[in-house]
Order: C-alpha cells, then sequence, then structure tokens
C-alpha cells in the first residue's frame, strides 16, 4: 500500500516516478513552461492505518507555505496534491497518470481496471488533462 507520493522537480532518474498509463509524457506540466514536475511513490507500508486512502488536487490562487506546487514555474495557479488517510476501507495500492485530450469520468478510469481519480492537474491551462489514477485493496 502506498504510504507516502512526493513531487519532484527536474529530474527522471528516480526509480518510483509515476507513470502515465499508456506511456504518454508523465511530466505533469508538459506544454506549460516551468518546471519539470513528476510525482513518485516515496515510501510504501502494510499498515492499513499508515497507507493512503484518497488523493485531490487543490488549484488555488495563494501559495501554501512548505508545500510543493505541481505548477511551479508555469505561471498562473498554484496546484497541490493532497493526499488523505480516512476512515474508508480502502487504501491505495497503485497509482498512474492519465492524459488525455478529452475529459475523462470515473465511468472511463474504472473501465481502465482503476477505482478513483483526481481532478484535473491542467485544469484552466489549456492542452492535455492529466490525471492521478489508482486501484485500492478493501480492508474489511
Amino acid at each position: 500500500m502506498i504510504q507516502k507520493i512526493a513531487v519532484l522537480y527536474d529530474s527522471t532518474d528516480h526509480s518510483d516516478i509515476i507513470q502515465e498509463i499508456d506511456g504518454k509524457s508523465n511530466e505533469l506540466m508538459k506544454g506549460h513552461g516551468g518546471s519539470d514536475v513528476y510525482l513518485y511513490v516515496e515510501a510504501r507500508t502494510l499498515k492499513p492505518e499508515d497507507a493512503l486512502s484518497s488523493l485531490n488536487i487543490a488549484i488555488e490562487n495563494d501559495e501554501r507555505c512548505g508545500w510543493s506546487d505541481l505548477s511551479k514555474g508555469a505561471g498562473g495557479t498554484y496546484v497541490y496534491l493532497e493526499c488523505e488517510r480516512n476512515a474508508s476501507d480502502h487504501r491505495i495500492t497503485e497509482v498512474r497518470l492519465l492524459r488525455s485530450s478529452e475529459k475523462s469520468d470515473i465511468d472511463y478510469v474504472r473501465s481502465r481496471g482503476y477505482d478513483g481519480m483526481t481532478g484535473d492537474i491542467c485544469d484552466g491551462r489549456g492542452g492535455d488533462y492529466v490525471y492521478l489514477i489508482w486501484k485500492t485493496t478493501r480492508l474489511r
């Protein structure tokens, strides 16, 4: 199960970079300028209470002190990944990116064998739609 996802700037040499499901670019803001931004799985766990249960994208006008901006250097709004651990009986076991020229929804994600998805990481920027999608395991 996944315990922590982290942001990596300007490097693709990390072994646990989250890959795009169809082999497309895994650089989050590709085509939007700024830094090369990647996500990677920083920690895994066998303890359900430490595992992530959900992921969300927050797009804001103001910078969050101490948070890593997924749109670093691209200008415009700030984009943050919020990782949750809640009382849900599901825990995330695998995460991928979904990059598409068309908007996607949960039905499409489920048809690809995944259980959840974030909102569009590049919302309002034009170009590709980019989502984090994930598989879960049920605890009970």
